[in-house]
């Protein structure tokens, strides 16, 4: 290959012409290419790649330092740092370093949460010649853990949780469970819609206790919230026969408003009827088609068979409205429990409104015979 008339294979500087083959040192390396033609080094290790091989440069690594009394001859550290109480002369950057959880500079606190890892400082108060730290561990949060090791460097998490695994702390994933659907975090982001299982992967968000929280996750007992202002006042399954005439509608003078009828109970048959208890003076308004039933429900809300309730308030003020309810047929867990009452109330005046709705058991309505027989006859007819 050098064309010095010496095979490849024979000759021992196959790429730099050598036809003495001259091998002062005799490491197998000819002069003519040995990087250390006068010490034997048949690696031809040359650390910092200046061209002069290890075992005869002055400062094979570059560092400043002598090779001679360099700690870490074959790694740059100028700094010559240690770690404190390692029992040897070796430079810390090339002596095995211990894991994030150990104590190298032996001052009670771990390597991840150390400032000054290299260094003991208990206090954590970095000292005067910052150089004995090495590389300063800066802990933007200030959550004892070090913007090296810290799953998230901007926001405080001592516990560094991390549900799924993902390298990024909770307090900061945008969305813990991966499921495509954003969660609030702690450096104050905040989704159009949070994640309502912002640790468990769903992204259907059902949620049929219309509370917030998701199928996916919820715990507890179930609690049908048909006022979010006002989530106490839910709709419990386990408990009587109770209904809610919804929350506070947003409803203008002069405006229909369609007014609803909420259960505990989904599916069965339900008579109602709609009242007005009080009025503005001088208001005419009742509730159209006040009377009804109805017997289909989806999430606990029923459409009405017939015509659907509503009302137009004509005068601003003060309304109030209660629905009355009863079971078709006696319900199975509360058998003599099969009425309840609601009561609906709002402000109405120069386009703003304000009020409340509420639910509640004790008014009683017995339903006309024929509309008892109608709902009777239609109840005879799913069974069969």
């Amino acid at each position: 290959a050098d064309g010095d008339g010496i095979s490849d294979s024979n000759d021992n500087c196959p790429y730099v012409p050598n036809r003495d083959q001259k091998d002062t040192d005799g490491d197998g390396v000819g002069d003519a290419c040995d990087n250390c033609p006068n010490a034997s080094n048949p690696d031809q290790l040359d650390i910092n790649a200046n061209g002069i091989g290890y075992v005869c440069d002055a400062d094979d690594d570059g560092d400043g330092v002598p090779t001679a009394s360099d700690n870490c001859p074959t790694v740059p550290n100028p700094s010559q740092w240690k770690w404190s109480g390692s029992g040897n002369n070796k430079g810390g950057d090339c002596d095995p370093a211990p894991g994030p959880t150990a104590d190298g500079d032996h001052d009670g606190i771990p390597n991840g949460k150390d400032n000054c890892p290299r260094y003991p400082n208990a206090d954590q108060v970095l000292p005067a010649d910052q150089t004995l730290c090495g590389p300063i561990s800066v802990d933007t949060d200030k959550d004892g853990i070090a913007d090296a090791n810290d799953n998230c460097p901007t926001v405080a998490n001592p516990d560094q949780k991390d549900t799924f695994k993902t390298g990024i702390g909770d307090a900061c994933n945008k969305d813990i469970d991966g499921d495509g659907v954003f969660n609030a975090t702690k450096d104050g982001f905040t989704p159009v819609k949070a994640d309502n299982c912002p640790a468990v992967a769903n992204k259907d968000q059902i949620d049929t206790a219309n509370d917030g929280v998701g199928d996916a996750c919820r715990t507890g007992a179930f609690c049908y919230v048909f006022d979010k202002t006002h989530p106490q006042d839910c709709l419990d399954p386990q408990k009587p026969f109770t209904i809610a005439a919804g929350a506070p509608p947003d409803v203008k003078l002069g405006e229909h408003l369609n007014l609803s009828l909420i259960a505990n109970r989904n599916s069965e048959a339900i008579s109602y009827k709609y009242t007005v208890v009080s009025a503005p003076s001088g208001s005419n308004a009742t509730v159209e088609s006040p009377t009804g039933f109805a017997d289909h429900s989806l999430n606990w809300v029923y459409t009405p068979s017939g015509n659907a309730p509503k009302f137009t308030p004509d005068k601003s003020g003060a309304y109030l409205l209660q629905v009355d309810a009863t079971l078709a047929v006696p319900d199975r867990a509360y058998p003599m429990s099969n009425k309840s009452s609601a009561q609906l109330s709002f402000n109405v005046g120069n386009g703003n409104l304000g009020g409340c709705g509420n639910h509640g058991k004790g008014a009683i309505l017995i339903p006309g015979l024929g509309m008892l027989a109608a709902l009777t006859r239609r109840i005879m007819r799913r069974r069969q």
